[in-house]
């Protein structure tokens, strides 16, 4: 039974990604239309580390889908780091 999903960890991974890629969106329009941001600075630059590395780890074993996702992800959680940033509170 793991085998199928092994077999099938590239697109798996990706469509996981896929949705918490969407997840993010309302929050991250949201936070840009009130000019604040909710999410304390250390968890989005943390968690945009760890997708970076992840992504990187995705990448160096061939799962291009599940890369890309990844590094969608992080993109946006870097987005969320800058809101904090600019907006400076929450």
């Amino acid at each position: 039974m793991l085998d199928v999903i092994a077999n099938l960890a590239d697109p798996l991974i990706a469509a996981t990604g896929i949705v918490f890629n969407l997840s993010l969106l309302p929050t991250l329009f949201k936070q840009r239309r009130e000019r604040t941001c909710s999410i304390p600075l250390p968890t989005s630059v943390s968690t945009t580390a760890c997708l970076v590395t992840m992504g990187l780890v995705f990448l160096s074993l061939g799962l291009l889908f599940s890369f890309a996702m990844t590094a969608i992800n992080a993109t946006l959680w870097g987005l969320l780091a800058a809101q904090r940033w600019i907006y400076k509170e929450g």
